[in-house]
């Protein structure tokens, strides 16, 4: 029924029950976000198992605004896709990002492919990992979010 209609309405409460079932149609929907989307929780893990058991963790917006650069040699930490010198770290690749099925790497929601022992620049920022992430990499605290390779065409 139309606002409109309600309000010329000569029912008693007609008005006080439109506007309660906005608010309930309003409130769960908002619940249903919440529940796959937790305060303080970043977005949900995504987390992909790929050739030879690698998992791709696919959690970073595609239109990450995150300007941390970084740089290293991929490979597996922790049983995920990441940058394997120093100490190593799990990079969240952009949502859309599928594992490769023949070889360790990932396909970018691009279509580029990065593969295992390939030396990559990008940007992106620190995130604390969410509970499938530690769960996936072997207890890891933080992921480097991904943002975009610097060098796009390079290739080691």
């Amino acid at each position: 029924m139309p606002i409109s209609a309600v309000l010329r309405s000569k029912r008693p409460g007609a008005l006080a029950g439109y506007v309660t079932a906005v608010a309930l149609v309003g409130g769960l929907a908002g619940g249903i976000y919440l529940m796959g989307h937790p305060p303080g929780s970043g977005t949900p893990a995504r987390v992909l198992v790929g050739a030879h058991g690698a998992a791709v963790v696919a959690t970073s917006p595609v239109d990450s605004a995150m300007e941390a650069s970084a740089s290293g040699t991929v490979g597996v930490v922790g049983g995920c896709l990441g940058i394997v010198d120093g100490t190593g770290m799990v990079v969240s690749w952009p949502r859309g990002s599928r594992p490769l099925e023949d070889r360790v790497g990932v396909r970018l929601p691009t279509g580029r492919t990065i593969e295992a022992g390939e030396v990559i620049d990008f940007a992106g920022g620190d995130q604390e990992a969410d509970a499938a992430t530690r769960e996936a990499c072997a207890g890891t605290t933080s992921v480097f979010m991904f943002g975009y390779l610097s060098h796009p065409d390079a290739r080691s």
